[in-house]
């Protein structure tokens, strides 16, 4: 059961034929997933932006579904998601890749702190590191190579400078030790939509870490009731197939009960849209059915 826990994790929905009968293709593109840690979707138009640019490291589970917010850059309504470390604007009167903005969370939650970011000391150009002239601040080590390492794909060659400022936005402090949410006291630097961490006691990979912006600045999980209809099928090692809704509550646990501790063989999940409901500002954008196999 615990494997099919996981699988259920990173479960992939791909569009289906148009039918609950029909098989998911493999050459056919992941567009949705859900999380049982926070019982929230990531879903069209989200999706693609949260995949294609870093999942999880990098924006986190989702806290809360889609829902109608007023934007703190601008003062308009849009569609938006907010993720453990970022927020998510729908933006559909740009083009692509554009329509999917991020919020500024490194300035707001500084704000939210009652710290103005431009009275932080400025950093001076010095080898080793990248100079920024329109904040005044330095980028070094440990987190220069991060920040170069990751960017949103704007169609550039390799990860631009550009690409990296769109993802995390400029440096807006040098670095410093402070002391985190989590009550841990690390060296730390500020950027326009992100905290940069280093831990120097983790695994090489795990040393710079994302503050959980998003979570500070919105608080906890908030569980989506999933709009969408669909059954989920699990095929037990004796060939006994289980069926639990998903709009019937935590289908997982139905499956759980229903299974008895047997090992599951293979699990699949057939889905039909909306993701959103008529009142929701994103009807429409996921309407079909949607569809997956996992084997265990």
């Amino acid at each position: 059961m615990r494997r099919f826990l996981l699988a259920l994790l990173a479960l992939l929905l791909v569009p289906g034929a148009g039918s609950a009968s029909a098989a998911p293709s493999r050459q056919e593109r992941t567009t949705a997933i859900f999380f049982r840690e926070t019982q929230n979707w990531v879903a069209p138009p989200f999706y693609d932006f949260w995949s294609g640019n870093g999942g999880l490291p990098i924006f986190g589970y989702p806290l809360a579904p889609t829902d109608l917010m007023t934007s703190p850059d601008d003062g308009k309504v849009y569609a938006t998601q907010i993720f453990e470390r970022n927020r998510l604007e729908y933006h559909p009167e740009n083009p692509e890749p554009y329509r999917v903005q991020l919020g500024r969370l490194g300035v707001e939650v500084l704000q939210k702190q009652g710290r103005n970011w431009q009275d932080f000391p400025k950093g001076e150009p010095k080898s080793g590191c990248d100079f920024f002239p329109e904040t005044g601040h330095t980028l070094c080590e440990p987190f220069r190579s991060y920040w170069r390492r990751y960017g949103l794909d704007l169609n550039m060659r390799g990860v631009a400078r550009a690409e990296s400022i769109a993802l995390f936005g400029l440096p807006i402090s040098e670095p410093m030790m402070e002391t985190n949410a989590d009550g841990a006291t690390v060296l730390t630097q500020w950027f326009e939509r992100a905290r940069f961490e280093y831990h120097p006691n983790n695994p090489p990979q795990y040393r710079v870490l994302l503050g959980l912006l998003g979570k500070e600045l919105y608080g906890p999980y908030r569980p989506g009731a999933a709009s969408v209809s669909g059954k989920v099928n699990a095929i037990l090692r004796n060939k006994e197939t289980i069926e639990a809704g998903v709009d019937d509550g935590p289908f997982w646990e139905t499956v759980n009960r229903s299974s008895s501790g047997m090992r599951i063989s293979k699990a699949s999940l057939w889905i039909r849209g909306p993701f959103y409901p008529p009142d929701h500002p994103l009807f429409g954008v996921a309407n079909d059915w949607f569809g997956t196999s996992v084997i265990l």
